[in-house]
């Protein structure tokens, strides 16, 4: 069979109209696009802009990243910096706040929590042996980051310069120092106290710049964090942004109408301070769900009961009516055992089937998100039929994703579907999933409210 050649996306560079690229100042820089398969044209969203806006104007050029493309905005006080280096060869990596430099070899990754890993901030792991100082690191430091001033005035810089942590493995040399200078054109860097980034580089490549992170980058931070218990770990970035719901024109705001559950309310903002870990987020909304599952699923059982006996035609003195009567009420209580059974519960106790069904259908990436099978093994959800279909599917849906998060075991089958990790493509595509268990949640504390 032969071999399925990727398709490779189409490049853009999009210029704004009154900041044309002047052909004499760019000629190398345009060479170098074309050679790289751009297309050059002007940004129709920046033009009509007045001559003194200039400062506001940027480039808007599509980086590589995986199978797609990410558009990279570089503002105009960039612009020198950015055709200074080698643009055409680096790449974003996928699900990191990470780029690859083909040229080098390197994959170069943000480690968070980074304010305490700053060069040119006391930190422990500069005071390590294995700490070393690389005069080409600190000339280009030099160039890149702000200088200051002592007590008498020297303009001069206060820290060390050049500072690194370097081990040489047999499959790669693993790195922690000040951004590259191609890192701080591709991303948001402070050049008064810049923070330190891990750099992985490779012989020959065998592995994706992705794998590398999650390999041999991530195994270099666990074990320093067994040692020291810093936390440092890889900044991730999701693909798809949770959006809030829009803020009305005319928000008033208002005594509170209701008194809430304090336990459900403790979960809730919980789960909303999650909001930079979409597979712990996705969960702990879900675990508001699951603080009524009893509350509500009993409920639920018994409103039947009490219409049942609302029924005139009900014969309290028929042995066989009232036996019927306490089997349904027993089978209740059986079938609220299982879980997605009781999740279904608090669905149809807390939301109403067409206010359910407006709200997936009201945004539409969202009703094309939700009703299509974009995770493996999380069925949509199906949101054009009958009310019991569209509580079932919704329950299987919701249910389904929890388990695919927390359920996996290392021992499972090879067939068996694997657990959403952090940082993977698929948790990537949480965002809507993560709206409707959040509006639930909000739904169910609100109907529990008194």
């Amino acid at each position: 069979m032969a071999e399925r050649r990727r398709t490779r996306p189409q490049l853009r560079f999009r210029y704004p109209p009154n900041s044309p690229l002047d052909t004499n100042v760019h000629a190398e820089l345009i060479r170098r696009l074309q050679d790289g398969a751009w297309v050059i044209e002007p940004d129709p969203e920046q033009a009509g802009r007045l001559e003194d806006e200039y400062y506001s104007d940027v480039w808007k050029i599509d980086i590589p990243q995986g199978n797609g493309s990410r558009e990279l905005h570089v503002p105009w006080d960039r612009w020198s910096a950015f055709a200074a280096i080698e643009f055409e060869r680096i790449r974003f990596v996928d699900g990191f706040e990470a780029i690859w430099h083909d040229a080098t070899q390197t994959v170069e990754a943000s480690v968070t929590p980074g304010i305490r890993m700053s060069t040119r901030r006391p930190h422990p792991i500069w005071a390590s042996p294995d700490t070393s100082t690389d005069p080409v690191k600190a000339e280009e430091e030099r160039s890149l980051f702000y200088q200051f001033q002592d007590g008498e005035g020297d303009l001069r810089l206060l820290f060390p310069e050049g500072q690194m942590i370097r081990f040489q493995g047999p499959e790669a040399t693993i790195e922690l120092s000040a951004p590259s200078r191609a890192f701080t054109s591709f991303f948001d860097v402070e050049l008064d106290e810049p923070l330190a980034t891990l750099k992985v580089t490779v012989a020959a490549v065998h592995e994706a710049p992705a794998a590398l992170l999650r390999g041999v980058a991530s195994d270099f931070l666990f074990e320093l964090d067994m040692r020291t218990g810093w936390g440092l770990q890889l900044a991730a970035v999701p693909t798809q942004a949770v959006t809030a719901a829009p803020t009305p024109d005319d928000l008033q705001m208002r005594y509170p109408s209701a008194r809430y559950r304090p336990d459900a309310k403790s979960l809730y903002w919980y789960a909303a301070s999650n909001s930079r870990l979409p597979l712990a987020q996705y969960v702990a909304y879900y675990q508001v769900l699951e603080h009524f599952f009893g509350s509500f699923s009993q409920r639920l059982a018994i409103e039947r009961a009490k219409s049942t006996l609302r029924d005139p035609t009900f014969d309290r003195s028929d042995s066989e009516a009232v036996h019927n009567l306490l089997a349904d009420a027993a089978s209740s209580f059986v079938a609220s055992t299982k879980e997605h059974v009781q999740l279904r519960s608090v669905l149809q106790t807390c939301v109403s089937a067409p206010e359910l069904r407006r709200f997936i259908t009201s945004d539409e990436a969202r009703h094309a998100s939700l009703t299509t099978e974009h995770l493996e093994a999380v069925p949509s959800i199906v949101a054009d039929e009958s009310e019991e279909r569209l509580w079932e599917s919704v329950a299987q849906h919701v249910y389904k994703l929890r388990n695919r998060i927390v359920h996996k075991k290392q021992h499972d089958t090879p067939s068996a579907i694997g657990l959403l990790l952090p940082n993977s493509p698929d948790e990537g595509l949480l965002g809507h999933d993560i709206q409707l268990v959040r509006w639930l949640a909000q739904k169910a504390i609100v109907h529990d409210g008194s």
